[in-house]
């Protein structure tokens, strides 16, 4: 995990808050926004009185807007401030926001944590692309055992034909590479932190 990069009260905003300072809708235009990619040029400063964050948002004419939000440690109320023509709480302030939660967050959350997330987010059976991955996650012994899994003939998960060493390599797509790939980062993220004793290790283990 690495240290946050804005302000702690945008992770302690909850979504709610967020909705009753923006509206729903422009909460939710905010949001796209920011997955989009349209938040840059960001700068910000904290200090005991409280934080003000800028930046540089793309409308959806490709006008750039300067916004700024700013937060006073007082009170917990949070203001903003835009160049377009809504001037105040618009979707632009929104995404900063959104952007600066997301970053927070993703700081916030272990690497492997990560990577489970972005396998287990993705339930669809895409054809054409390569065997399907799944993870089995079992407790053993109060320990987290994980396995991979994949797409069998039977039309159910199966355990058997892939281990974890299969997994490190596109071999020329025999899987889908957007299940394969997470899981890979599973198991660098071990060999990381493993010992020698681990290669008496099965390999169809985690």
């Amino acid at each position: 995990m690495n240290a946050p990069k804005y302000p702690a009260w945008v992770n302690e905003a909850s979504e709610r808050s967020l909705a009753e300072l923006f509206g729903v809708t422009t909460l939710s235009r905010g949001k796209t926004y920011a997955d989009q990619g349209r938040v840059g040029s960001i700068t910000s400063g904290s200090g005991a009185a409280g934080s003000v964050v800028q930046a540089r948002v793309r409308g959806s004419s490709y006008r750039i807007y300067q916004t700024v939000v700013r937060h006073d440690a007082a009170s917990g109320a949070v203001t903003t401030s835009c160049t377009c023509p809504v001037r105040d709480r618009c979707k632009h302030a929104a995404a900063l926001v959104w952007h600066m939660r997301l970053v927070n967050q993703r700081a916030l959350t272990p690497a492997w944590q990560r990577a489970l997330a972005e396998v287990t987010a993705d339930t669809t059976l895409q054809q054409g692309q390569g065997q399907p991955l799944a993870l089995q996650v079992t407790r053993t012994a109060g320990d987290l055992q994980l396995r991979p899994l994949i797409w069998g003939r039977s039309g159910r998960w199966v355990r058997t034909g892939i281990n974890w060493d299969n997994l490190q390599y596109p071999w020329g797509g025999q899987y889908q590479e957007s299940h394969r790939e997470p899981l890979a980062g599973l198991v660098r993220a071990r060999d990381q932190r493993s010992t020698p004793s681990y290669y008496s290790r099965r390999v169809d283990e985690l």
